[in-house]
């Protein structure tokens, strides 16, 4: 019996680098299951905290995270503010007015110049700040990170610059803001101060009226072409609802900022018109001017034909819209 106990002996003391090597692995074995352990615990909380934020519009598997949007900058058409309220309220909003990015300090910025001067806050030509972004800026930031694009650009250049150049294998939807012709016009005017003279003959009428369609390039940004390149994806809304039920409908399909800049401070971008306009009292002049600009620009006349159809991005949501 003794010779055997100390037979036994023997035989481990011959192999101490065995024995060494046994501990070893059963220390592994037991890091690996307590890590898988950890692991798995980890899954669980993160899967339960993704059930608990259902609502959240970046949840991994949400639709909306398949989609991005472009907002198509419309001059007088109130999109300086729209991307700025958007860039300050939303992440992942990039524009020539404004990026999520540094919406927070820039709109902190306008509320100190208009507490100290007690004026409103004009974005003055050609200046380039964080409000109002070059198209060189915007290029050499880049769009990878963007749920939501608003540009001052050509219509041609929507799916080349951002679907054709990132090869997009998710949906691009354009928004487009419809305003009513006449109103739009007088907008336009206004920005290169002119009053639309009441007295005018046609054969001099229209020519002036082209030339403040064509001072803010409206025919440039929207032209028929983008409904070849986007079959599915070009949608209009009321411009009257843009800083309501719009932002209300993006609010379910934009991730809210953790801070938030209050209040936003408008970025001016125009004079007041003047009160008195005279073709706003001559009906048959407002309807012979809208159906000219139907006929002679494609913005018009999209607009006329899709608010109130299946392309208008806000009928029926929110509130009972008539037209």
């Amino acid at each position: 019996m003794l010779s055997s106990t100390g037979s036994s002996v023997k035989a481990w003391s011959a192999y101490p680098l065995t024995l060494l090597l046994f501990i070893v692995c059963l220390f592994q074995v037991c890091q690996v299951y307590h890590l898988k352990q950890e692991v798995n615990e980890r899954d669980s909380q993160v899967n339960l905290l993704r059930r608990e934020n259902t609502s959240s519009p970046r949840q991994l598997f949400d639709d909306n995270s398949n989609i991005m949007y472009g907002h198509m900058h419309i001059a007088k058409t109130g999109g300086t503010s729209l991307n700025g309220i958007l860039a300050n309220k939303f992440e992942r909003v990039c524009g020539n007015k404004g990026y999520s990015y540094d919406a927070y300090q820039s709109n902190e910025r306008a509320k100190k110049y208009v507490e100290k001067t007690g004026l409103p806050y004009y974005l003055s030509l050609p200046d380039e700040t964080r409000d109002r972004l070059s198209p060189g800026w915007m290029e050499e930031i880049g769009f990878e990170d963007c749920d939501y694009i608003s540009r001052e650009q050509g219509a041609i250049s929507w799916k080349n610059r951002y679907v054709n150049k990132y090869h997009l294998d998710f949906k691009f939807e354009l928004h487009l803001p419809c305003r009513d012709p006449i109103d739009h016009m007088l907008s336009q005017c206004n920005e290169i101060h002119k009053d639309i003279p009441c007295d005018l003959p046609d054969e001099e009428l229209f020519p002036f009226l082209a030339k403040c369609v064509r001072s803010v390039q409206t025919q440039a940004r929207f032209q028929n072409v983008v409904l070849e390149d986007f079959p599915d994806g070009v949608k209009c809304y009321d411009y009257h609802k843009q800083f309501t039920t719009y932002i209300d409908y993006m609010s379910e399909r934009l991730q809210p900022r953790r801070m938030v800049s209050e209040p936003y401070i408008q970025r001016h971008t125009n004079k007041p018109r003047t009160p008195d306009e005279c073709l706003l009292k001559d009906p048959e002049m407002m309807e012979k001017i809208r159906t000219w600009l139907l006929e002679n620009y494609d913005y018009y006349s999209f607009c006329d034909s899709c608010l109130g159809s299946e392309n208008d991005l806000l009928l029926g949501w929110g509130t009972e819209d008539t037209y």
